[in-house]
């Protein structure tokens, strides 16, 4: 039987729940950290952080539940739309409009 054995970790010396003051401390070159791209983007773009992965780490599943007699309804096919663009993920090879 094979047993699989974890490096052991130590705990994290700082425990931050607030992305801006981990972005902060990441310019400052506190090391590794994990930030959303609204965040992160700009100073990559202006060369204080570097991207380790073009894959995003993790993506969200968004469903829309409505009734079957509102699927013709306007608003409820608009509503769609906006969140299938709004939530479109993009990878740094396909960057979204206004960052080509």
């Amino acid at each position: 039987m094979l047993a699989l054995t974890w490096p052991q970790l130590s705990p994290a010396s700082v425990v931050v729940d607030d992305r801006v003051a981990v972005c902060e401390a990441l310019c400052a070159g506190a090391g590794l950290g994990v930030l959303p791209a609204f965040l992160g983007e700009p100073h990559r773009d202006n060369g204080e952080l570097h991207r380790l992965g073009a894959e995003p780490l993790s993506a969200i599943s968004v469903r829309a539940v409505f009734l079957p007699e509102q699927r013709k309804d306007v608003r409820i096919r608009t509503l769609i739309r906006l969140m299938k663009s709004a939530l479109r993920a993009w990878s740094p090879a396909d960057p979204p409009p206004g960052r080509r």
